[in-house]
């Protein structure tokens, strides 16, 4: 549990800083600016950046 936690944290805080992340076998994350009215938090009904994963050949070949 810890390490996966360590995990959530190191990819949050690179992609905050407008970064990527790549996992051999898993995919790349990264975040992508999208129109302000496409996308909004229901709570605060704000614009918002939501991180994209483009899934790898790994991933895919698990889910198919």
């Amino acid at each position: 549990m810890a390490a996966t936690r360590a995990v959530e944290v190191v990819i949050n805080e690179r992609l905050r800083v407008g970064g990527h992340v790549r996992i051999a076998g898993f995919g790349a994350f990264s975040v992508s600016a999208r129109a302000a009215g496409t996308d909004r938090n229901p709570r605060t009904n704000r614009g918002r950046q939501m991180p994209e994963l483009k899934a790898g050949k790994g991933l895919k070949d698990a889910l198919n």
